[in-house]
């Protein structure tokens, strides 16, 4: 990472190492652990806890006592159970609970295989979100988890937690926004996969700890991130990265999509910008209008392949490509991952409709770099840049 802020830095190293970082081990608070963006983080805050995200970036040794998974299992699953066991000698008895939203065959049947009991919520997604009666059972599934958390923790949320947690949130998701309206330039001050880092480390730390760090980098001109001083940093290929969570340390694709003279300029990440690109929308002040209106945040603008129409997703996507005048487009693909497979025939659909070259990559977690990985991502920019050139 060459963003020179030291909190980030040294978290992205403990985790790299298998450990949570320092700023979680040794708060003191209660930690919740989540499986997806569709669990209220303001809830959890709320409730005194500190959330932080299971979803792991590599396999891992598999704890004790946990039965082999099946070969073709989901990788960010089974990544989570050395995740989950980490957490859980870190930390200890301050694992309060650990949410997990049922997006998926694997996640709605991982709880076992975590070993998980007491402390689980499971979360019934519901597939076509538009409709109010899926509106009305989701609000009262988050109802629950605000009971559930607050037996854990031992603090409920109220009204007043509420408002203050919320406001945190939105004062985060505003510093992710001019981050991210940062990119926007030619050429931009910070390295795409390190701002796509910043964003994954979101999950990794408490967020007074992630807003004190992206006030610091804000604070930043250029530095050490920057790519003004990279021969050529102008004319590299502005790239837009789609597709299955990208999640740290497993970080081949953006580092060698940048190490080959591209230029990551937006995501369209559950793992990186994705979850702080909308707002809690507050009509009543109560406690009920609050968790309402909180879990209407989680469910309504989100864009998961699990839901059974992906038009709005395909439109953001669309609209980033415009904003951030994307060249190129590489489309990410997880080892059994089914969902994020029927979508990408969808997205290069899009693009090819666009005009925009993309490239779509299988990744998997467990051995390196597919052959042949660097020498495919070097022959799509050349094709970008000469698409680019009018050649």
């Amino acid at each position: 990472m060459s963003i020179s802020i030291p909190c980030l830095e040294e978290a992205a190293g403990q985790i790299a190492q298998g450990h949570w970082p320092d700023a979680i081990v040794q708060s003191g608070c209660p930690v919740v652990a989540v499986l997806c963006n569709l669990v209220p983080l303001e809830l959890i805050h709320a409730s005194g806890a500190t959330p932080v995200r299971l979803c792991a970036g590599e396999a891992g040794p598999l704890p004790d006592g946990v039965p082999e998974p099946p070969r073709q299992m989901c990788p960010v699953v089974k990544g989570a159970a050395a995740r989950l066991d980490a957490l859980r000698r870190e930390v200890g008895e301050r694992l309060a609970a650990v949410a997990i939203p049922a997006t998926c065959d694997w996640k709605a049947g991982c709880g076992g295989f975590l070993g998980l009991s007491s402390e689980a919520f499971l979360l019934d997604v519901p597939r076509d979100k538009s409709s109010q009666e899926a509106r009305r059972a989701w609000r009262l599934q988050i109802a629950a988890l605000a009971d559930h958390l607050g037996q854990r923790t031992g603090s409920p949320a109220t009204r007043r937690s509420l408002l203050r947690s919320i406001a945190l949130y939105q004062h985060a998701a505003a510093l992710g926004r001019r981050l991210v309206e940062r990119m926007k330039q030619a050429p931009p001050p910070i390295c795409g996969s390190d701002l796509m880092l910043v964003f994954n480390l979101f999950y990794s730390l408490p967020v007074e700890t992630w807003v004190g760090a992206g006030e610091e980098l804000l604070g930043k001109e250029g530095g050490r991130g920057s790519l003004d001083a990279v021969d050529g940093g102008a004319e590299r290929p502005r790239i837009l990265v789609v597709g299955a969570p990208i999640i740290w340390p497993h970080w081949q694709v953006p580092r060698l999509i940048e190490s080959l003279g591209g230029q990551i300029v937006a995501d369209a990440l559950c793992s990186s910008y994705r979850g702080f690109s909308d707002l809690v929308s507050v009509d009543e002040t109560t406690r009920t209008g609050l968790l309402d209106a909180l879990a209407d945040r989680y469910l309504l603008p989100c864009t998961c392949p699990c839901f059974a129409s992906d038009e709005e997703y395909l439109w953001r996507v669309e609209n980033q490509t415009k904003d951030f005048r994307v060249e190129g487009a590489v489309i990410h693909r997880l080892k059994s991952c089914y969902l994020y497979d029927l979508e990408a025939d969808r997205l290069e659909g899009l693009f090819r409709r666009l005009g925009v070259p993309c490239l779509q990559i299988e990744d998997e977690y467990e051995s390196p770099a597919p052959a042949g990985l660097a020498t495919r991502i070097e022959a799509f920019l050349d094709v970008v840049r000469s698409r680019k050139a009018g050649v």
